[in-house]
């Protein structure tokens, strides 16, 4: 009897070793079709641990060319097939999360071409061995489809169940589903591009949600016409002071034509305050419609209005608006006949020469009327970075200044009348004197330099880099310039923090220098946002300042009407970078290593802003590189 009872009992332990060599716990859901196992069972899911199991398809969790077959077969919407997804996981939660399971391998394949574990997973089982299968107790609750290509499709065929799949679709619509950006812990609407573009994200119901933030960007939509902002407060400005504005390119998803910041604000204000003269000298002009208002009623109202703006050998500017603006106000000149001029010199040398002339080799196309300034009241200067369009004054990035100083005032009416009255553009110009270390109040101290005369990049930009000595902050739209790419790297080599933000359009400009910065250590993030980075401006030592209309190109320091200020001040530069690390830190640290495109999933928005980002001819989904946004229903 004792022999017996011994028996039973090593046949007892037996089976429970048995038991426990064969079983492992479940340790992470990735959806209804694919778990990870603890087949070490060291408590940690590893990459080789993972499991797709086998003969079954649950419904997908995020957009891709699956789901969107899984839609067109059973002719769901994309929420609804998300919900079976949902469910799906959910199921598998319930069901295997943190249980132990049997896994076997039951296909022809060990792995699938993704090196997944191909196996069958049975849970629930008793001491005697019998346990559920995974793959027929999702099939039968109707939140799988059989995968017709594996070798057990047959066996499982029996308990796929169709209409309990459009009944968890119908119900479905209850779910309010929304997606987790689990890096940055806020959720986005399941339409909402943003939030698929994390690796990180998960399905959830909003109920769910509770511990979670709203993204802004879908759940608190911006209104068609956003709350204009017509006034700003000049009472605020006193003669002396500088003011500095921003665009922000993370506030809007399409450009405005409003004035909707301070910045807009801030010219709209100066134009319909002015009294005696506004002289402008702006690349073009486009949308903006109160700023078009205004200029025109302060002329009505006997201010006398001269403007001055770019045109091309052809009579064309590239901003829609620009010759409704020359028509109506007939006080605004161009640097067309100066063009011509130059033209007619260059095409006399190549035919001396015995060369054909050939427009797309001559070089004035690049001599451009790049200024973007206002001179109000022979006191006011507005000036800086932005053009003077929708795009520019409401969603690319941007940075302008206004400056009440009549001696500042002074010499840019000096640039202007050198343009205005006698005709002379680009090389034709003189130097404007007196016109460095200009004093304003709280001893801020102001240089204003004119290209192409005062060379501002090889005589004034590249020394301030030079002579860095903690940090310079660049927000830059083109970066080309041979001698600032190498004053950047001396300062990195000496110490110096050296940080940049560049156009993920410009970043692809097969001119573009910034990967020699790369390669030498110092961090350039190219921006992804559906507004572009348009600023041509730095923060040195947080004490100077570098605010301009000019590009740091080649183009800008030779041959363009551009101006630069570069000013000392400290507490503007706090301001200013404190506005780059907005920015900085908007820009997702993969953009450090490589470039999104302007107008594509990468550049987040930009593929239904409305806006051509690329310059390539087509915008949004029309764009090729916009295709996978359609694709995939992001829209």
């Amino acid at each position: 009897m004792k022999r017996i009872i011994l028996s039973v009992l090593i046949t007892a332990i037996s089976v429970n070793i048995s038991y426990a060599s064969d079983f492992h716990k479940v340790l992470k859901i990735v959806d209804g079709d694919t778990v990870y196992v603890d087949f070490n069972d060291n408590g940690f899911y590893e990459q080789d641990e993972k499991v797709r199991i086998n003969g079954i398809d649950t419904f997908e969790t995020k957009p891709n060319d699956m789901l969107i077959w899984q839609m067109q077969r059973f002719e769901l919407s994309q929420d609804e097939a998300l919900g079976l997804g949902y469910y799906g996981k959910e199921f598998a939660k319930k069901v295997l999360l943190n249980k132990s399971v049997r896994a076997e391998y039951t296909a022809e394949e060990k792995f699938d071409k993704n090196n997944r574990r191909l196996m069958s997973i049975y849970y629930d089982c008793n001491r005697q061995g019998k346990c559920k299968s995974y793959e027929k107790e999702v099939l039968k609750a109707g939140l799988a489809t059989v995968y017709t290509k594996s070798n057990i499709a047959e066996d499982l065929k029996p308990y796929e169940n169709i209409d309990q799949i459009k009944a968890y679709a119908k119900k479905s619509h209850k779910l309010n589903l929304v997606v987790l950006n689990k890096k940055n812990s806020k959720y986005h609407k399941t339409s909402c591009e943003y939030g698929w573009q994390s690796i990180n994200n998960e399905l959830l119901e909003i109920d769910k949600a509770i511990n979670f933030e709203k993204a802004s960007c879908c759940f608190e939509d911006t209104p068609t016409k956003p709350e204009k902002i017509n006034y700003y407060d000049l009472s605020e400005v006193q003669e002396g002071d500088i003011k500095i504005f921003f665009v922000d390119p993370l506030r809007f998803k399409r450009p405005q034509n409003n004035s909707v910041n301070e910045l807009t604000a801030s010219l709209l204000t100066l134009i319909n305050s002015a009294k005696t003269s506004i002289n402008f000298a702006i690349y073009g002009f486009s949308g903006e419609d109160d700023l078009m208002e205004a200029l025109i009623n302060a002329q009505k109202r006997g201010v006398i209005v001269q403007g001055i703006t770019d045109k091309d050998i052809y009579d064309v500017n590239i901003y829609k608006d620009t010759q409704k603006l020359i028509s109506t106000l007939r006080t605004v000149k161009t640097d067309y006949f100066e063009d011509k001029k130059t033209e007619k010199i260059e095409r006399e040398k190549i035919e001396k020469y015995g060369k054909r002339f050939n427009t797309d080799d001559f070089d004035i196309r690049s001599m451009i009327m790049h200024d973007k300034f206002f001179v109000v009241d022979n006191s006011y200067v507005w000036t800086g970075s932005t053009n003077i369009s929708e795009s520019c004054m409401t969603y690319n990035a941007n940075n302008s200044v206004l400056i009440k100083s009549e001696k500042v005032a002074n010499i840019y009416n000096q640039e202007f009348n050198q343009m205005y009255n006698e005709g002379k553009f680009h090389l034709s110009k003189k130097s404007i004197p007196n016109n460095e270390n200009i004093i304003l109040n709280d001893k801020t101290k102001v240089s204003i330099y004119f290209s192409p005369q005062n060379k501002a990049i090889n005589t004034k930009i590249v020394p301030l880099i030079d002579n860095a000595k903690v940090s310079i902050y660049t927000p830059i739209f083109y970066l080309t310039h041979k001698e600032v790419i190498n004053s950047l790297i001396r300062a990195k080599k000496r110490g110096v923090k050296v940080f940049v933000i560049l156009d993920a359009n410009s970043a692809h400009n097969q001119f573009s220098r910034h990967w020699e910065l790369r390669r030498n250590g110092i961090k350039v993030k190219t921006e992804n946002w559906g507004g572009k980075m348009h600023m041509k401006s730095a923060i040195i030592d947080d004490k100077y300042l570098i605010i301009a209309s000019m590009n740091w190109t080649n183009a800008a320091e030779n041959r363009n009407d551009e101006n630069t200020l570069i000013i000392e001040n400290q507490e503007l530069a706090k301001e200013f970078k404190k506005e780059f690390f907005y920015l900085w830190n908007s820009i997702p640290n993969k953009w450090l290593r490589k470039d999104p495109k302007a107008e594509s999933k990468d550049s987040i928005g930009s593929c239904y802003d409305g806006v051509d980002n690329d310059h390539n001819g087509v915008k949004d989904i029309d764009d090729i590189n916009c295709e996978c946004i359609k694709k995939h229903l992001f829209y």
